[in-house]
């Protein structure tokens, strides 16, 4: 991953995480997408899918806070936020 665009962002993700905690991070990220995007013959995806979303963002504020970049910490905390909220479901309509 050095030389790649997360590495000329300031994100050295190779120097904190192996092989496969980055791999288990993309799959991740991968079924948070694609669970978003294809959840209309299967419902049950859409909840699963944004709840792997909210663990990469959990992941990711304990990452920034430990290295103490606290600046990019909030836009986790903000889209964790935004997923729980989908990830709950439609809201009851009274």
């Amino acid at each position: 991953m050095r030389g790649g665009s997360l590495d000329r962002a300031g994100y050295l993700v190779e120097d904190d995480f192996s092989q496969s905690a980055v791999r288990l991070i993309g799959a991740l990220e991968l079924l948070g997408d694609v669970g978003t995007r294809v959840t209309g013959g299967l419902p049950g995806l859409a909840p699963l899918a944004v709840v792997s979303l909210a663990v990469v963002m959990v992941g990711g504020f304990a990452t920034h806070v430990g290295r103490g970049e606290y600046a990019r910490s909030g836009s986790n905390v903000f889209l964790f936020a935004l997923a729980a909220f989908v990830a709950r479901g439609p809201l009851p309509q009274s």
